[in-house]
């Protein structure tokens, strides 16, 4: 058979490739994550990620496969990586150039290949994504489309454990120079910015897979051809993943912030039965691939909250928990936690794991990236905690102990039990200032906040809300983008300049990527887009308020909270918008008749809060005509016009009298 041709390139690609340090590390559940819809996706028994090598091609991800690498002499993707298109093989067996490739003639036996090329930002090939079936196949453009679509993830993925190994080569680099006592003042400074510079770069890298993650995620969740897709489940896990990796960026950005973020310790109240909720969550898909379960439990009394690092504790708990399910054959994997009023005790076991595994740990020089034991260990002594390994070789398990750290009511029962089939039973402790300058968005979002025991206070442009955050203490501050008087990058970088230890979130439509970094660089610690589901509310509350335990205890015993949709405030809020949905669809036809491009994305722009009030499909189209609108495409704003013309007329005929029904 003939051997695939090298790129003219090669040397540039091979250099590029490993510069990732990613060849021969261990298996990754972000990557075993995207084979698998991968695999889903085309209904075939194979997926790969393959890194193509000088002289082999290297799987970073395998699932149908028992093997970790092959010649790269036989190598299906070897061919891939000389296209920027996909390359499909209906039935190797006609194609010349691998009919008798032993791939196909021997084991495994190969027919059907379908494959991307993975290509960073310099044009440059470093492996592909795969799909493999032994009978030919014809997939359809959606199969292919979606498949370039995770070739994309897959180098975002590449791109973010790159810059997790820099992150980690620099903090090395800092901790030799402050241990140095010959290193000057003036050498630590410039190695910390460009700690800080690697650091800032980073978050925003992250954001990209998060984004990527989250939109496919909601692909999968929404479409409807379930012979198609059969992954409510996988995309699920996915958006724990995301909300994860938002959890780490926000930790990323606050040491990016403060040189002293490394090494003080500010304890914050910190509820276990949370975070070991969102740690199960994450860890879950990774336990599940291997036919593994996972096993939380509580041995009660138990402390309502210990005074910790959330983040940080959540990342080390996912490590370990990661670790021992990836050295494990037998479950379930347990994650176990008792405690008393001044200390709390969490161990993580399997029937086989062995300690062996952990032998070597014990070396500081292996990567962290590799070694989620090293990091946990030093994050649980920076906890003021302890972290061992007990039990024989064969029948070990991982025990953290850590100090309560202040004041806890000890609880009989799971105060999360009484919110896990609706999230707006979570109760928080805090104030928040909300600068939205659309009225019925405010009234919304003041509903939902006030029903989680939250204190709300509104401005409606972009000066009040600066003269009121000056004026009075709060614990976030909810700013929207196109605010009159003033902006909302301007007040944020005003805010966060004054009062830097005050997080914002932008809660805005915007859609540009350019206007997104601009929010975040003037200070905003994350973007949520409208419209919004009440649990990506939630998600952003527990990230930055504490929980009012005793608030959800008491409810738990019968006091019951009122539903959100369903009540009559809520039905007034919804009856109102529908009033002035008529009324915006003719300023709409009106700028699209005078092709006034600008006015039509500004009166689309406003359409886009409609999924706020239960009204997902009008907050779509609402965002397809923005894009037509910048495009100037008047062809296409016209197909999106008639649709989203019968879709608000359908829901003034028929919507209004179900809300009216749910008041009554």
């Amino acid at each position: 058979m003939p051997a695939a041709n090298k790129p003219k390139n090669e040397a540039e690609r091979l250099a590029a490739l490993r510069s990732y340090e990613i060849l021969d590390t261990p298996p990754d559940p972000r990557f075993d994550d995207i084979t698998a819809l991968a695999k889903d996706l085309f209904g075939v028994p194979i997926a790969v990620v393959s890194l193509v090598d000088a002289n082999r091609q290297w799987f970073k991800s395998c699932i149908g496969l028992d093997v970790s690498e092959t010649s790269r002499d036989v190598a299906f993707c070897a061919y891939t990586i000389l296209e920027s298109r996909p390359l499909v093989i209906q039935d190797a067996r006609s194609d010349v150039r691998f009919s008798d490739n032993p791939l196909v003639t021997e084991e495994p036996g190969i027919q059907f290949y379908a494959g991307v090329p993975i290509v960073n930002d310099e044009g440059l090939a470093l492996g592909s994504l795969c799909v493999i079936d032994f009978v030919p196949r014809e997939p359809t453009e959606t199969q292919i489309e979606m498949l370039l679509k995770l070739g994309r993830l897959t180098l975002n993925q590449m791109e973010s454990y790159k810059h997790g190994i820099l992150l980690q080569q620099h903090t090395e680099e800092v901790e030799k120079a402050r241990n140095a006592e010959e290193v000057t003042r003036q050498k630590l400074e410039h190695v910390l910015r460009s700690r800080n510079a690697i650091l800032a770069g980073m978050s925003q890298e992250i954001r990209t897979p998060i984004t990527t993650i989250m939109g496919l995620s909601d692909i999968l969740v929404q479409d409807t051809d379930k012979d198609t897709f059969s992954t409510e489940r996988a995309a699920g896990a996915i958006l724990s993943n995301a909300r994860y990796l938002l959890e780490v960026i926000n930790t990323i950005v606050e040491i990016s912030g403060d040189v002293n973020a490394s090494r003080d310790f500010e304890p914050s109240r910190t509820s276990l039965f949370e975070v070991a909720q969102d740690v199960e969550k994450v860890v879950q898909l990774n336990a599940e691939n291997r036919n593994l379960s996972v096993l939380v439990d509580f041995h009660y009394p138990f402390p309502s909250v210990v005074y910790s690092d959330t983040a940080r504790l959540k990342r080390s708990l996912v490590g370990l928990l990661n670790y021992v399910v990836n050295h494990s054959t037998e479950g379930p994997v347990r994650l176990s936690f008792q405690g008393t009023e001044e200390s709390v005790t969490i161990e993580i076991m399997s029937p086989d794991f062995s300690s062996s595994f952990l032998s070597s740990q014990s070396s500081g020089s292996a990567k962290i990236a590799d070694q989620p034991f090293l990091y946990a260990k030093r994050t649980v002594e920076w906890l003021q905690g302890k972290l061992s390994v007990e039990g024989a070789q064969e029948n070990a398990k991982i025990v953290i102990t850590l100090p309560v750290g202040g004041d806890a009511t000890l609880v009989r029962a799971n105060p999360l039990n009484v919110a896990s089939q609706d999230p707006t039973k979570r109760k928080y402790i805090g104030q928040i200032l909300v600068v939205e300058d659309d009225r019925m968005n405010q009234r919304l979002i003041t509903h939902i906040l006030k029903k989680s025991g939250i204190g709300v206070v509104c401005a409606s442009d972009g000066q009040e809300g600066l003269d009121v955050a000056r004026e009075q203490d709060f614990d976030l501050v909810f700013l929207d983008y196109n605010l009159p008087v003033m902006n909302g990058v301007e007040v944020a970088r005003k805010l966060s300049t004054e009062k830097p230890s005050l997080p914002i979130v932008a809660l805005t439509g915007v859609q540009s990527q350019r206007e997104i970094l601009d929010l975040i660089e003037a200070g905003c610690k994350e973007c949520i887009s409208k419209p919004f589901e009440r649990n990506q509310l939630h998600e952003c509350l527990k990230r930055y308020l504490p929980t009012d335990v005793d608030a959800m205890v008491a409810e738990s015993r019968g006091t019951g909270t009122e539903e959100l949709v369903g009540n009559e405030e809520f039905a007034s809020l919804v009856l109102g918008y529908l009033g002035k949905l008529q009324e915006r669809l003719i300023d709409i036809r009106e700028a699209f008749d005078e092709k006034d491009w600008q006015t039509l994305r500004e009166e689309s722009h406003k359409l886009v809060s409609a999924g706020l009030f239960g009204f997902p499909k009008v907050s779509l189209l609402a965002k397809l005509l923005e894009e037509q609108a910048n495009l100037q495409s008047a062809e296409g704003a016209e197909e999106v016009l008639t649709k989203l013309r019968y879709e608000i007329e359908g829901l003034s005929d028929g919507k209004s009298e179900s809300v009216k029904s749910s008041k009554s």
